[in-house]
């Protein structure tokens, strides 16, 4: 997963600032390798999940991104004749989650049996094969809080906000995106007998990852100023 990040600021009678957390990118998920099976003879299992033949390729799943956390806390007092003079002040802030990894790719998945296969038990299938893509990881979250505490009677003048430049960005991280499945082919020369609920006889799957989930954004600002 990638890192957290979190920065704080404590500004006293600053006229210029910039606070900035980036969360880490998730790693993406490694990748399945390609699968071959051969066999022949006789195959009997007794079980629930017994299968009779298994043969997956599956991909690693991507990474969560790494939460980011500003906290910005200003604060305003005069402490000589300057400080009761107006002038422009300015502030940035920028809180992003990080991006999710990608999920890893299944390869093709062969299988040739020329097996007498007989299984017994609830979802014991004769032949499993799937090839499957890992699932993206989720984004990272943003937070952003921000609180100016002023005594100063000049931050209380309307208006004051035209000389004045605030910006506050904040943004979730991107989820990753899920890997593809890949061909999967069974061949099979013999008999194939299950007994069981949803005990298939084969069961041949390419199942694509599902992407992850986008990270969430919240911003909370609190000012002296503000109050009536």
């Amino acid at each position: 997963d990638g890192g957290n990040a979190t920065s704080i600021a404590l500004q006293v009678n600053c006229d210029a600032s910039g606070n900035v957390a980036i969360g880490g990118t998730g790693g993406g998920g490694g990748d399945g390798k390609a699968v071959h099976v051969g066999s022949s003879g006789v195959i009997t299992t007794q079980g629930a999940h017994s299968t009779g033949i298994l043969a997956q390729s599956v991909g690693g799943g991507g990474g969560a991104g790494g939460d980011s956390t500003t906290v910005s806390v200003d604060l305003s007092f005069p402490t000589s004749p300057e400080d009761l003079i107006p002038k422009p002040s300015g502030s940035f802030t920028l809180s992003m989650g990080g991006s999710g990894g990608a999920g890893g790719s299944g390869d093709t998945v062969t299988v040739r049996s020329d097996n007498t296969i007989t299984t017994k038990g609830v979802f014991a299938t004769g032949i499993l094969a799937q090839s499957v893509g890992g699932g993206g990881g989720a984004g990272g979250d943003a937070r952003s809080f921000q609180i100016d505490l002023s005594a100063n009677p000049i931050d209380y003048i309307p208006f004051l906000d035209l000389i004045s430049f605030n910006t506050t960005l904040v943004f979730g991280g991107d989820g990753g995106a899920g890997g593809s499945g890949k061909a999967v082919t069974v061949t099979s020369s013999n008999d194939i007998s299950t007994e069981g609920a949803f005990a298939h006889g084969i069961a041949a799957q390419s199942v694509g990852g599902g992407g992850g989930a986008a990270g969430s954004a919240f911003t909370f600002e609190f000012s002296t100023t503000d109050l009536p």
